[in-house]
């Protein structure tokens, strides 16, 4: 299978590219910033229809994740916002159709549900793929109009189009992308795997799918997550609260939100290996070869609420 990932320079297609490679996948990067990899790249804009098509040309598949994010919505103007992720978009799925490309993945995000930003609640939510999309800011709204020219193609022209949604990946704070696991969050080796089994499954057309690490937590926790969430990742977590104390790391008594991966795991196999039990297991073989409690640590960065301890994204 002949695979271009747009946004190659990224942390998703800088692990993705290898990923797929690894896995018998012909694998080209595309960016507008040079790509360091292992697989060949092309240096272009999505922005640029024509040399977008010359690119996209002889591939099978497109993995489009070259957008702006979350980060820059402070920093880059609204029109920079519309052109990059949603006139980009339109050009990738224009020039996959022209091309004959049979599948494109679009990278979204479990960000397009907006009711996580909502703090006045009795217990948290639980969104999956049914969950009605409530755009909180100008790049969740980008990911909705990009999932809807998706959907358009798909039945317009008949291009297999499926939507990830992803949940929040970062290597920026080995703690905090650790914790986004307990209910929303994954590892980027777990995104990268749930790419290529939905690259991989050719019965799928239009469709959408909630990717993130597998959480403890059910339905019936959702009311105490709100104000006492520390005591539920006990509870479904035993020692938690211990091995954090030893790490000077605070527990959260809030949790917004929780992600349902239930029908990725049903349809798509995904079986995420890098969970928030593997984070403890970790705590604890640095705590063993430390011998002694570690640094207070209290986390106070975008997983927390400052001043408080809510986890929210």
């Amino acid at each position: 299978m002949r695979t271009l990932i747009t946004g190659g320079a990224g942390l998703l297609g800088s692990v993705l590219g290898p990923y797929l490679q690894e896995r018998g996948h012909a694998v080209t990067l595309l960016d507008c910033r040079p790509c360091i990899s292992v697989c060949p790249s092309v240096l272009a804009d999505v922005q640029d229809g024509e040399t977008l098509l010359r690119a996209i040309d002889g591939h099978n598949t497109v993995i489009h994740a070259a957008a702006l994010h979350g980060v820059h919505v402070n920093s880059s103007p609204t029109s920079d916002f519309v052109s990059v992720n949603v006139l980009g978009t339109h050009n990738v799925l224009e020039a996959s159709r022209v091309t004959g490309v049979k599948r494109v993945l679009l990278a979204s995000s479990t960000s397009v549900y907006g009711v996580s930003r909502t703090k006045e609640r009795q217990a948290a939510v639980i969104v999956n793929e049914e969950t009605p999309l409530l755009p909180a800011d100008l790049n969740d709204l980008c990911k909705v109009l990009s999932e809807h020219l998706c959907s358009f193609y798909a039945r317009q022209y008949g291009l297999s189009c499926i939507a990830l949604r992803f949940g929040r990946f970062s290597r920026d704070d080995w703690v905090a992308s650790n914790l986004y696991k307990l209910f929303g969050g994954a590892d980027v080796m777990d995104i990268a795997q749930a790419a290529f089994l939905a690259a991989e499954a050719t019965a799928l057309e239009d469709d959408v799918f909630c990717i993130s690490a597998r959480t403890r937590f059910t339905a019936e926790d959702a009311p105490r997550l709100i104000g006492q969430a520390d005591t539920v990742i006990e509870q479904h977590y035993p020692g938690t609260r211990k091995l954090f104390e030893m790490h000077g790391i605070q527990l959260p008594r809030v949790i917004h939100r929780i992600v349902d991966i239930r029908r990725a795991e049903s349809q798509l196999k995904y079986a995420p290996q890098r969970n928030f039990e593997e984070f403890l297991q970790e705590l604890a073989e640095r705590a063993g070869k430390s011998g002694n409690r570690g640094p207070r640590r209290h986390f106070a960065d975008a997983a927390y609420h400052r001043g408080t301890s809510q986890i929210s994204n």
